[in-house]
């Protein structure tokens, strides 16, 4: 391929177009209207999940499928968890974002606020309430804030048993008090889902994404609050995440021998795997295509040609959506070149999916960098070799001679590898080294 200079010219794709799914590649918009239809058919509460590995698309399907509701009447919930997971609990978050849906009825949001304040206030900490109240004295100037202290230190003690009696008597009615704050605070919520459900004929729908990135104990924390105090009837929450992730944050919190499967399962009524975006050629085709185009590169048989091949590796090393963005950026980056397009492709890919200390090694011709590269393709021909065409089942056969002519001790089996390759002598060495160094780029 001979490429002028082009200036780089990225043009960012709206995660949400005018109309939801307008630029859908990948059949999410077939799972939304499925989801849809029994969506509608829940009467009760509910937590569903969409599982997906990150880069897999979770949070585009999760903004067009809330356009998708929206647009047919349902009241719709969206939160980016990740964004909010400073807030020490989470209760807070999901409260007030249920608020934000309630606004437009003055009477139902007072009643929910007031409701929602009783019920964060009961879970502050009992440390942090007695701080909190001895701290407003002293900002108010109610009392000596240090002799508030020994006061209180010097009643426990000289009070000794009855002190703990009459602790215990107070634990339990402010635990009798508390039980009462909740359950007002599910009532209104129940009668605001409720009303809304006798109106629309349909649930309040609430997306949480990101809930995987977030700290641990932050994640488990939503995932308790909802059961706690958020199972109403008509209030669905779909929680799109990384399972393997989130069950790895319930161990983070509970300890490795949790059984974060089955924990995680207590919360979850059912859930879904959102469609890998690889399971077919032509639909990957296509966004890849529609990545490259986001940049002006030159319209020629050439590029097509490399795209393709592109494509063709991608899918072979299940390469997400955002490692597709990252690699296209690293081959426009690495333009102009005059190189076999099918290695450069190739190249690229693995850098992208094994990460920068791989590659590294990989161009200092470490042994077993480039053995894993062969087991890898090895593995791969077993799969797909029977329905690949001639051409692709070349390529396999292709590859492991090339990485076997760079890592042979032996000059004349090297030689031999690159007759089947159809190479003179050191070019595999000149071909690596020129197209490593146009994509020898640190990649976060």
């Amino acid at each position: 391929m001979n490429f002028q200079q082009y200036p780089l010219s990225v043009v960012r794709s709206e995660m949400v177009g005018d109309a939801p799914f307008e630029n859908d590649k990948f059949g999410f918009e077939n799972l939304a209207v499925r989801m849809a239809g029994y969506l509608d058919r829940l009467n009760g509460g509910a937590v569903l999940s969409i599982n997906a590995q990150w880069g897999q698309g979770k949070t585009y399907f999760a903004l067009n499928f809330s356009k998708y509701l929206e647009n047919n009447g349902t009241k719709v919930i969206y939160l980016d968890a990740f964004k909010n997971d400073y807030v020490d609990d989470p209760f807070i978050v999901l409260s007030s974002e249920i608020s934000k849906v309630i606004s437009k009825d003055k009477s139902s949001i007072q009643k929910f606020h007031k409701k929602a304040g009783a019920v964060a206030s009961a879970l502050l900490p009992a440390a942090t309430k007695a701080i909190a109240r001895l701290a407003s004295k002293a900002i108010t100037g109610s009392a000596n804030f240090s002799e508030e202290v020994m006061e209180e230190v010097s009643s426990a003690l000289k009070e000794g048993g009855d002190f703990a009696g009459k602790w215990a008597e107070d634990a339990i009615k402010r635990h009798e008090k508390e039980k009462e704050s909740f359950e007002g605070f599910r009532e209104i919520l129940r009668s605001y889902t409720v009303d809304v459900y006798n109106s629309t004929n349909k649930p309040v729908i609430f997306f949480i994404d990101e809930l995987d990135r977030c700290n641990p104990i932050f994640s488990v924390k939503v995932l308790e609050r909802i059961k706690h105090f958020f199972d109403v009837p008509n209030l669905i929450f779909i929680l799109l995440i990384h399972k393997d992730q989130l069950e790895n944050a319930i161990k983070g919190v509970y300890g490795n021998n949790t059984n974060a499967h089955l924990y995680l399962g207590k919360f979850l009524n059912f859930s879904f795997d959102l469609p890998w975006i690889g399971r077919s050629n032509a639909p990957l085709f296509d966004f890849c295509k529609t990545e490259f185009d986001k940049y002006r590169l030159p319209n020629e048989p050439d590029m097509h040609e490399f795209i393709s091949v592109f494509t063709f590796f991608a899918r072979q090393f299940s390469l997400s959506l955002r490692e597709i963005e990252r690699a296209v950026s690293l081959f426009v980056f690495s333009l102009p070149l005059e190189y076999d397009f099918e290695k450069l492709a190739y190249l690229i890919v693995l850098k992208i999916k094994y990460g920068n200390a791989y590659f590294k090694s990989l161009i200092e011709r470490g042994f077993d960098s480039h053995e894993l590269a062969i087991s890898r393709i090895k593995d791969l021909s077993r799969v797909y070799k029977q329905n690949s065409t001639r051409e692709n089942r070349d390529i396999y056969d292709e590859l492991i001679n090339w990485h076997r002519s760079i890592i042979s001790p032996d000059a004349q089996e090297s030689i031999a590898y690159l007759g089947k390759v159809g190479w003179g002598q050191n070019q595999q060495f000149v071909l690596l080294d020129e197209m490593a160094k146009k994509i020898d780029l640190t990649l976060r």
